[in-house]
């Protein structure tokens, strides 16, 4: 997978991919589609308190249609962000699994299916 350019978009598959994500240039990293907070099997007020807490913990701010993490606002390396919102997913089945954008000037990286990635 080379950079991408222009308004291309490219499909993260598996997490070596992701050394391939040129992070310096990232500028954001995009939950959409509700992220984990509106769709679990669990109780949802518990579901939602323990996402959000992940979530504000590292610096994310609600936005229309899920969440954002901004280079202005991370705690931690979007890279790193972005690997343990993964994580938490994967470690529970009853969360949604959103698309997750990472957004450069120049394109966008994205995974369809978060859960399925293949480590």
């Amino acid at each position: 997978m080379e950079i991408c350019e222009g308004t291309e978009s490219r499909v993260i598959e598996e997490f070596d991919n992701l050394n391939r994500v040129p992070w310096n240039q990232v500028e954001a990293i995009r939950i959409i589609s509700c992220g984990c907070c509106c769709c679990c099997e669990a109780p949802q007020d518990e579901c939602v308190r323990k996402n959000d807490e992940l979530l504000y913990s590292m610096g994310w701010q609600a936005d229309a249609g899920g969440a954002i993490l901004t280079r202005d606002e991370a705690k931690l390396p979007l890279r790193e962000a972005f690997v343990r919102v993964v994580q938490w997913m994967q470690e529970h089945p009853e969360s949604a699994s959103p698309c997750i954008v990472m957004e450069t000037p120049n394109c966008q990286y994205y995974t369809e299916n978060p859960k399925s990635l293949s480590t």
